[in-house]
């Protein structure tokens, strides 16, 4: 048997290194990929469209060549198809990072083991609470439950006494279904402050009450005339409402409809309590 030579570091370098050098690459000229990936351009284009050297768009090219990413073609540089999947990439990278940086300051609060998706961060709009516009974030999350016919929602604290009043007249005056998980403190003030008006909106047929270990934030998934709208509502450690995000695409109410489902699953029911004997 041959005996094996030891490496002496000549030859294709590790997959990692080369992801590595990718990634160093797109961090700093992925404005040269994103541009191409629109468009076939010339070197003299990508200089002013980039307001770059032409030295620095050689040794970008150069390296987005080793990589696969681009082409020459008739005089043109072509991104080619691993190429605008690395352009795509790197718009939906900028678009997250872009998502997290607006909400940074209200989602900063939230528990370690809180799990906020990018699909819901998306689009979202951010009511920041003061003291001085501490209500019209409240606002902002009553303002997906008014008229709607159907609410799945996260009770994490009791912000404002007229929240408790809002959930009675969406059940007994609007008839509309309304389920909520709630966390401990919040399950224990309606047992105790609510119990009344819980009987009767148990005996409606379209309220249901559950009690989970822990809930992380408020959340409000509303139906109405065939479309879903959901409201996040942020608290700080002194249970002080931070913020409320709202969104309405397909993607958040997706995330949102899953998280409630999760914690209403490790939830227990305890609608029975209320309903008249």
């Amino acid at each position: 048997m041959a005996e094996r030579k030891p490496s002496d570091g000549a030859g294709p370098k590790p997959t990692t290194d080369h992801g590595s050098r990718l990634r160093r690459v797109l961090d700093q000229r992925a404005d040269v990929l994103t541009h191409l990936g629109d468009d076939p351009s010339t070197k003299p284009a990508l200089v002013e469209a980039l307001g770059v050297s032409r030295s620095t768009v050689d040794r970008t090219l150069k390296t987005l060549t080793a990589h696969g990413l681009v082409r020459r073609d008739d005089g043109r540089v072509v991104a080619t198809g691993a190429g605008r999947l690395a352009a795509d990439s790197v718009r939906r990278y900028h678009g997250a990072t872009a998502d997290v940086s607006h909400t940074a300051d209200v989602l900063r609060v939230l528990p370690a083991d809180a799990e906020v998706a990018h699909e819901f961060l998306a689009g979202a709009t951010v009511h920041r609470s003061s003291e001085a516009a501490g209500r019209q974030a409240l606002r902002a999350a009553m303002s997906v439950v008014e008229g709607a016919e159907s609410v799945a929602a996260l009770s994490r604290t009791v912000t404002d006494t007229s929240t408790p009043t809002a959930a009675y007249r969406l059940v007994v005056e609007t008839a509309a279904t309304l389920e909520v998980v709630y966390a401990p403190n919040v399950a224990a003030f309606i047992r105790e402050e609510h119990a009344e008006d819980r009987r009767e909106m148990a005996g409606t047929g379209r309220y249901r009450a559950f009690e989970a270990s822990s809930v992380p934030f408020g959340l409000f998934i509303a139906n109405a005339n065939g479309e879903t709208s959901v409201a996040l509502a942020i608290y700080d450690a002194e249970e002080t409402l931070v913020g409320v995000l709202t969104n309405d695409s397909n993607d958040a109410v997706e995330w949102a409809e899953a998280v409630y489902r999760r914690y209403r699953a490790a939830a227990t029911e305890f609608t029975d309590e209320f309903e008249a004997t």
